[in-house]
């Protein structure tokens, strides 16, 4: 998706010590200031002391103004094509989370083998396991077929008797990639209103 996208510039955050996927906490910040500069600050969560930041002034590789119609145009046509990867790689990264955090809690955290059971939480990582194989073996794999490899966890905690919450929802990542549409369209108005 950001294959599209247009580099202004580069940050490098260095010295994140080694950790688990989805385990590391980074802060991104980004502000556009009256002036229509943007300032980008990232910080490591766990180490506040290891911090960068980049300021990109609006007269630095800025496109011209054919350049940014002709992109405004191709975005309107692939709109639809554009919609259905945003919700397929937001579908992806839910359930890597989602099985990531289940592997590592299961075969990490004593809490969670004391609740299970440690045969229960030995058969829950490997179903998160083998469901990130799954995800990692399908890249191209659909929404639909995402949504039911995920509606199949609950059986598996109810055989258990933990209190997992019913995946009802149809395609529950789409709250997400909804709000983030919406924000995206906020910052293009005001944006063509001449406020950033």
């Amino acid at each position: 998706m950001a294959a599209e996208n247009h580099l202004l510039g580069t940050l490098t955050l260095k010295n994140l010590p080694p950790l688990r996927a989805y385990i590391a906490k980074v802060t991104v910040d980004f502000e556009v200031d009256e002036n229509g500069i943007l300032h980008v600050r990232v910080r490591d969560d766990a180490n506040g002391e290891n911090k960068n930041n980049i300021t990109i002034k609006a007269d630095q590789n800025r496109l011209d103004e054919e350049e940014i119609e002709r992109m405004q145009r191709d975005a309107e046509q692939f709109k639809a094509d554009d919609e259905a990867m945003m919700f397929r790689a937001e579908a992806r990264s839910y359930m890597e989370v989602f099985f990531n955090e289940l592997y590592n809690n299961c075969t990490t955290n004593d809490h969670y083998k004391n609740l299970f059971g440690q045969d229960a939480a030995d058969f829950i990582a490997t179903k998160a396991e083998e469901d990130l194989n799954w995800l990692d073996a399908n890249q191209f794999a659909t929404e639909e077929s995402m949504d039911t490899r995920l509606k199949g966890w609950p059986p598996v905690f109810a055989k258990w008797n933990y209190g997992m919450e019913p995946i009802e929802a149809p395609l529950p990542w789409r709250n997400e990639v909804t709000k983030m549409a919406e924000a995206e369209e906020e910052w293009i108005r005001k944006r063509s209103r001449g406020e950033l």
